[in-house]
């Protein structure tokens, strides 16, 4: 039915081939490694930062710190969690 993948833009990307048609017709799959990989760097990762930022500014919170630098410490978490994502997409394309 398709020549090749349309979802593959110039045998850069991929998306999902259907099951009746030949693998060869499809230059790209997603195998079981590559969706846990992309769950992770996509949602686990981003998750456990997350949770972890609200259980410091809680932290701070119970101790009763005044004018909690909760601002500040979001966005240092969202700037090193961004190059974390980006050092751990890297090692898992090579």
């Amino acid at each position: 039915m398709f020549g090749r993948c349309p979802l593959n833009f110039g045998g850069l990307g991929g998306g999902f081939a259907p099951r009746h048609l030949n693998r060869s017709a499809f230059s790209f799959y997603l195998s079981a490694m590559e969706i846990f990989k992309a769950l992770l760097i996509h949602l686990i990762v981003p998750a456990a930062g997350f949770l972890w930022f609200l259980k410091i500014r809680d932290d701070m919170r119970e101790k009763e710190i005044e004018r909690p630098p909760v601002i500040s410490l979001f966005i240092v978490f969202a700037t090193y969690g961004g190059l974390l994502l980006e050092q751990i997409r890297n090692q898992c394309m090579v």
